[in-house]
């Protein structure tokens, strides 16, 4: 796949919020909660703690003590290998997910998303990529250097601008703690298409969202930044059949719990 292909694949299918009024029924909620009930709103019938994968192994073998409900308090910094996913549910457990979400919600086809604006992909200036050329000396090598980084410059700018572009046409949500959420509409397998353009040219660097729920209100789930770990909010049904699923580790909390 070409530069183009890729660029095309970064949010496909998902289109900007037409305004910030779809997020009102669950900032009113969670505003002034704490632990759970800040991340994912109360008024469903149970909820779910989803891990996210560690860097190297499982919770089960890395940090067993996080698998249970009222556990102690966790304590910051992270250990670097639960600390590698922090914000950002992986892609694994998203793909597990999406048929099941899909399958309790009446409206699949139309749901909602909110995605941090501090991730330094999707910001101008925020990130920078390296490249290499060969080592050879004098006048028309140092001119053959710049004309590559100025073609190098240019294909990342070709990549990128689409994914700017979108971006800023989507209405923005503040929250707290400098948490404001870019909000955007679409189905619920184009949360597949949330990302920025990779540089193996074979894809995107999925990016998974912070805010995600159908329009029928039936499930949502939220990832705090500062968590290696997100929340999902449902019916009874939901939550007991993502709990079984053993391809996610997961714990069944409440919205009262302190994490």
């Amino acid at each position: 796949m070409g530069d183009d292909g890729v660029v095309s694949a970064c949010f496909a299918g998902l289109r900007p919020a037409s305004d910030t009024a779809t997020v009102a029924w669950f900032i009113e909620q969670m505003e002034g909660a704490q632990g759970v009930g800040l991340v994912v709103p109360r008024g469903f019938e149970a909820a779910l703690r989803l891990m996210h994968r560690p860097a190297d192994g499982t919770w089960a073998d890395r940090a067993p003590e996080y698998l249970r409900r009222g556990a102690p308090a966790h304590a910051y910094p992270f250990r670097a290998e639960l600390a590698a996913r922090e914000g950002d549910l992986d892609v694994d457990a998203i793909d597990v997910l999406v048929p099941t979400l899909a399958t309790a919600t009446t409206t699949p086809a139309s749901c909602h998303y909110g995605l941090w604006m501090g991730w330094g992909e999707f910001n101008r200036g925020a990130h920078s990529a390296l490249y290499a050329t060969a080592s050879s000396k004098g006048p028309l090598a140092q001119w053959r250097r710049a004309r590559h980084r100025r073609r190098f410059d240019r294909a990342i700018l070709r990549r990128e601008e689409p994914m700017y572009a979108f971006l800023a046409a989507c209405p923005v949500q503040p929250w707290w703690g400098g948490r404001d959420m870019w909000l955007f509409d679409g189905p619920i397998e184009a949360v597949a298409a949330i990302g920025s353009p990779g540089w193996s040219l074979t894809g995107i660097e999925r990016r998974g969202p912070q805010w995600w729920w159908p329009d029928d209100r039936s499930w949502f789930l939220g990832s705090e930044i500062d968590h290696p770990w997100s929340y999902l909010a449902g019916t009874t049904d939901l939550i007991d059949a993502v709990h079984a699923d053993t391809r996610i580790e997961t714990v069944v909390v409440d919205f009262g719990d302190a994490w």
